[in-house]
């Protein structure tokens, strides 16, 4: 199997949009603010949480590229939420991984059914992966990551909407990450 047969980055355009709901996406970004001002360190949660919400995703993650000390390029799953919050930790081999060929292609790429060529997804999961949309993150300081969204339900299907909408967030999660960090040093 070759990785070109999982992905379906062209059904992002193909599928028929759903109408935007600029009222919910307006109301999360001022739900986005106030955990900016109240609780900063709490605002990565928030965004994927947001993420889920307004793409109808099953779970949602953040994952940074990383060198081992060994020098392997891995990705780390740095925060999740929804079903498979339990793998927060888990790390995924950058040249064989859905976020690799995602900054491969520095663009969102969707995914149908992941699991049947990253066989290790089947091994580490307990639910299935019907869909994963992938979208790269950038900061000014940190290394690249990627955030993304799951469906796990065979009737959510992502569109060229949650595109977009994951697009926004992704930029400000960078600008999220570059934050935290800064709070942190």
């Amino acid at each position: 199997m070759r990785v070109e047969q999982i992905l379906k980055t062209s059904k992002l355009t193909e599928r028929s949009r759903r109408l935007p709901s600029f009222k919910n996406e307006i109301e999360t970004v001022y739900n986005l603010g106030q955990v900016l001002k109240n609780s900063p360190f709490n605002l990565v949660d928030a965004l994927l949480q947001a993420a889920m919400d307004l793409c109808r995703a099953g779970t949602a993650g953040i994952s940074i590229l990383e060198t081992t000390p060994e020098g392997a390029e891995i990705f780390h799953w740095t925060n999740l939420s929804g079903k498979l919050a339990k793998c927060v930790g888990n790390r995924t081999p950058r040249n064989f991984s859905l976020c690799g060929v995602c900054l491969d292609r520095n663009a969102p790429q969707l995914f149908a059914w992941p699991a049947r060529y990253f066989q290790y997804l089947q091994n580490t999961m307990d639910v299935p992966i019907v869909e994963a949309l992938v979208v790269p993150i950038y900061t000014v300081d940190l290394s690249p990551g990627t955030i993304w969204i799951f469906s796990h339900d065979e009737d959510v299907h992502f569109d060229s909407d949650d595109a977009r909408i994951m697009t926004r967030l992704a930029e400000f999660t960078g600008s999220a990450l570059g934050l935290i960090h800064a709070l942190h040093c």
